[in-house]
């Protein structure tokens, strides 16, 4: 009794036969009877294993989603940066609207303590600079009235203001035209995206 029960001295393994076979090992002969057995399992326990044909269009879909997700990711971020340029342009246009509007008793009472770089912020500026180098107009009409920017010494108008002559300027203004007239990303679009986020941070 000790023995079968797996106590006392003489004790070695415990034996009870209760009747249930899930747990008992089985020696199999060959790959073809383990299969038989495996899917017995499948249909004992309701679990439907795919087809050969579903696993491997299985696997082919599962490709095409991992080679597609970088493309995504790109086209993300790519109309990320697209909607946060634009929303730096409808900023602008609506300020310069607001200046449209004020009434020239607003100026003279409080507006002069706030410079035009202290109304727009270091981004609109920047998109106010590529406007007017997109543009290329000979004369530049500065947003409200002209007794406004009376504050500036030449010093400081040339430093908020002035549009930069250099190269770096010139390429980020040309991505940025680029970006706004492409609602998609193009096939550079890793490249414009790199780059003018490099150039931006030189001037914001």
């Amino acid at each position: 009794m000790e023995e079968d029960l797996g106590i006392g001295e003489n004790a070695t393994n415990a034996v009870c036969d209760d009747g249930n076979t899930s747990w008992e090992d089985i020696s199999f002969q060959d790959d073809i009877e383990i299969q038989r057995w495996a899917q017995h399992d499948d249909i004992m326990s309701c679990e439907i294993l795919p087809t050969e044909a579903e696993a491997q269009e299985a696997s082919v879909k599962q490709e095409q989603v991992t080679k597609k997700f970088p493309i995504r990711l790109k086209s993300i971020r790519y109309k990320y940066i697209r909607m946060y340029l634009l929303r730096i342009l409808h900023h602008l246009e609506k300020k310069q609207k607001e200046l449209a509007k004020m009434p020239w008793w607003l100026f003279v009472t409080g507006m002069y303590q706030v410079l035009p770089h202290q109304f727009f912020t270091t981004e609109e500026q920047v998109a106010w600079k590529i406007m007017l180098l997109t543009l290329q107009e000979d004369w530049i009409m500065l947003p409200g009235p002209a007794r406004w920017w009376e504050g500036y010494s030449e010093e400081d108008f040339q430093k908020y203001w002035d549009v930069p002559v250099e190269a770096d300027f010139q390429e980020i203004a040309e991505l940025a035209c680029t970006i706004f007239m492409n609602c998609e990303a193009p096939e550079n679009a890793e490249e414009i995206m790199d780059r003018i986020q490099i150039l931006a941070l030189k001037y914001l």
